[in-house]
């Protein structure tokens, strides 16, 4: 049985919104030992035991906190993303960072817009979605790097078009806001992209704030013409392509094109982003988890049930570490029966 404060959405949000609050003041540092606290409270109240992770987890969790992502390689067969393509072929998307988040037609998509979301309600019904954010290789890595039991915060599939005069919004270097204590997103390409095509590009290491801020000083303590210049990678919310190439060494600015199926987790609070494609449309599946629910709501009318979901993944990977705890992780967007 599940304690009932975790059914409390609200009152995890609100702790969500203190986390993101507490960061903008930079008095964050207890942090760590918070979340540490948390993950181990999610365990005791689930059941749920870390130990039973295979190793292969642990080494990938270590992977990523040092580079910021993780590559998986092809996780989705090219079955799965001609069916998901084809589902959504004709349903309308909408411009999240347009007033008021319209939706458009596949067919008549404004030249000012560079990417849209299909609806969550379509993600989640989308055949194969559910199935992939699920995936046991995925809920091992991400429970490792989180230290306990994830939540699934959302699930969103985004199509970038290409050919727009500039980037724009996600397509520029930027962090994500704190979602949670801990917190990482999941990727997978749903269509080829090559270098031309958008791909993802992480700056390897660049998670971790407080290194960022001491190697801004060192840069500046040893070249003092360059004070102010950099401190726009710790305060706007997107970085110049300039200022980014300016900072970082080439070698730690890595691009990530891949078959359509390849995946990889990442550490949002790095610095990212979704490079604008030149030529092909870049159509990609993201899932955030973090220890709690986060800002983000759960999903209205949630129409899938999660008993029966947990039943269909029990058939679809047989029984497993996560096989009791499936209604959990995925609450936000299944009913929670």
């Amino acid at each position: 049985m599940v304690s009932d404060v975790w059914e409390h959405e609200w009152l995890q949000g609100l702790l969500c919104e203190l986390i993101e609050d507490a960061h903008r003041r930079g008095d964050a540092g207890q942090f760590p030992v918070l979340a540490e606290r948390v993950a181990t409270a999610v365990n005791r109240s689930l059941g749920f035991d870390p130990a039973g992770l295979e190793d292969a987890a642990r080494t990938g969790a270590e992977i990523l906190g040092r580079d910021s992502y993780l590559p998986l390689g092809r996780l989705v067969e090219p079955a799965q993303v001609a069916a998901i393509q084809a589902y959504l072929a004709d349903r309308p998307a909408r411009a999240p960072f347009l007033p008021d988040k319209p939706f458009f037609a596949q067919d008549s998509i404004p030249d000012d817009v560079n990417f849209l979301d299909f609806d969550r309600a379509d993600v989640i019904t989308c055949p194969h979605v559910l199935d992939i954010l699920n995936h046991p290789r995925v809920l091992s890595l991400v429970s490792a790097q989180l230290g306990g039991l994830p939540t699934l915060h959302c699930a969103i599939i985004r199509r970038s078009y290409a050919g727009r005069a500039v980037a724009r919004e996600n397509q520029l270097f930027h962090s994500d806001p704190w979602h949670c204590l801990r917190f990482v997103k999941l990727f997978i390409y749903l269509s080829d992209v090559d270098d031309a095509a958008g791909p993802h590009v992480y700056v390897r290491g660049s998670h971790d704030a407080e290194d960022l801020q001491a190697r801004i000083q060192a840069r500046v303590a040893a070249h003092p013409a360059d004070a102010g210049r950099f401190d726009i990678l710790l305060t706007s919310e997107r970085k110049p392509d300039s200022v980014v190439a300016d900072f970082f060494d080439a070698k730690d600015i890595v691009a990530m094109p891949g078959p359509a199926g390849t995946a990889f987790i990442g550490n949002t609070r790095a610095l990212h982003k979704g490079r604008l494609p030149d030529r092909g449309d870049r159509l990609a599946l993201i899932g955030l988890y973090g220890l709690l629910p986060g800002l983000r709501p759960a999903l209205r009318g949630r129409p899938l049930s999660g008993a029966d979901y947990a039943a269909h993944h029990r058939e679809t990977y047989g029984e497993g570490l996560f096989s009791n705890h499936l209604s959990y992780i995925n609450r936000m967007l299944t009913r929670w029966e």
